[in-house]
């Protein structure tokens, strides 16, 4: 998979740009304030021209359209299934990266890996390639598990439909897996309410496929 990488304040003036929001965190960024995001998109926009990846028209940076295409699951907010690992107990709060998948046309998505140093990698997957890396991972974390820097906490891997309340979702241990979806409990917030597999090996698939189906649709 060809792969373009972005900073922050690349895909904020990107999103600027098409009077968008980019739709994944901003790690380096406060996205609620303007003079921040105002900042961040004029830095990006440079950036964007001394790359190529931009080029000036009428006095503004206009982005590539091979670039625009590859931000627009970004972009339209359509759906996204995201991949973390968490400690928490509400399995919301990622601890490091993220990984994205935005489904496009052709049966195509966009895969989007978020570092906390703010860059994210963007590239174009097949809807098999998107479920062999979603199960690859999955089967290492039931096999290996997962461990933090950050939590002594057991460590699990979410897999989810995005916007998460309501939408399927599977969290992974080792040894276990939980298949349910997230729920707005009006006392203790947005959280993670499912069963455990009883046979995590031979659920893993279906319920992948669910939260990919729940995303982009029995086309995929």
């Amino acid at each position: 998979m060809a792969t373009i990488t972005l900073t922050d304040d690349e895909a904020i003036a990107i999103a600027v740009g098409q009077n968008a929001v980019w739709t994944t965190p901003m790690f380096t960024v406060d996205t609620g304030s303007k003079d921040a995001m105002l900042k961040a998109a004029i830095r990006g926009a440079r950036s964007l021209l001394v790359r190529g990846l931009a080029i000036v028209r009428d006095g503004k940076a206009i982005v590539a359209d091979e670039l625009l295409s590859l931000a627009h699951g970004m972009l339209n907010g359509t759906g996204t299934v995201v991949v973390y690992a968490t400690a928490d107990p509400a399995l919301m709060n990622a601890v490091g990266a993220c990984l994205y998948f935005h489904p496009c046309e052709h049966d195509q998505w966009v895969g989007e890996f978020v570092r906390q140093e703010g860059v994210r990698e963007l590239g174009v997957l097949s809807a098999a390639q998107v479920t062999g890396v979603i199960q690859e991972f999955c089967r290492h974390t039931l096999a290996e598990g997962l461990t933090s820097q950050q939590s002594d906490a057991p460590v699990s891997l979410i897999v989810a439909a995005a916007p998460r309340v309501g939408m399927p979702a599977v969290a992974v241990r080792q040894g276990s897996m939980l298949i349910g979806k997230f729920v707005d409990d009006p006392a203790d917030g947005i959280r993670m309410a499912g069963v455990g597999a009883q046979d995590p090996g031979s659920s893993l698939s279906s319920a992948i496929d669910e939260v990919l189906v729940a995303v982009a649709g029995d086309a995929r």
